[in-house]
Formats: structure tokens, C-alpha cells, sequence
């Protein structure tokens, strides 16, 4: 029996295992955000416009959908969960501006 657990919000153990995620008041557990590296000299207005895109719609829910889809032995290969991603997303076509 698991009385408390200090896991990540995007993981799948949450929904699986039926547990409760408990509001945090005092911000004990820092948030664990996605944030794009690029290399300053790789950086474009193109490229802001792609990353901003591609944050908007890589939420909480989308990233525990990605984890739940790769993990375990049935799990999908993540290369074509990530694929998936990008083409369910609208991601395999020019981003309109």
C-alpha cells in the first residue's frame, strides 16, 4: 500500500494506481517544467514561433498521454509516440505564423 509518493505529476502511476494528487499549498515540490535549449547562434524568429507553438500544446495531459504510451514491456517505441505526437498535432506541416 503506497500512503504517499513523491513522483513526477506527468507520470502514469498517478491515474493507474488510482492516487490522489494533493494540492501544494507552500510550493514544497518545485514545478518541473519543459523548457527548450537552443544554441544562440541556431536561434531564429522561425524557431521561437515553432517552440512556442509546440509548448503551447505539450501540456500536463498531452506528456502523461506520451509517458502512458511508452512505458512497460506493450509500451510504443518513443520515436514513433514522439512521430505520432507531431502528426496528431499538426507538426508534419509548416506552422502558419
Amino acid at each position: 500500500t503506497i500512503t504517499a509518493a513523491n513522483i513526477f505529476s506527468t507520470s502514469p502511476a498517478i491515474e493507474q494506481s488510482n492516487l490522489v494528487v494533493l494540492e501544494d499549498p507552500k510550493n514544497a515540490f518545485l514545478a518541473a517544467n519543459v523548457v527548450p535549449l537552443v544554441a544562440s547562434q541556431k536561434l531564429s524568429n522561425e524557431l521561437k514561433t515553432v517552440l512556442d507553438a509546440v509548448s503551447a500544446k505539450l501540456t500536463t495531459e498531452a506528456l502523461i498521454e506520451l509517458n502512458t504510451s511508452v512505458e512497460g514491456n506493450q509500451g510504443v517505441d518513443p520515436d514513433e509516440a514522439a512521430e505520432k505526437w507531431i502528426r496528431d498535432n499538426g507538426f508534419d506541416q509548416p506552422i502558419q505564423k
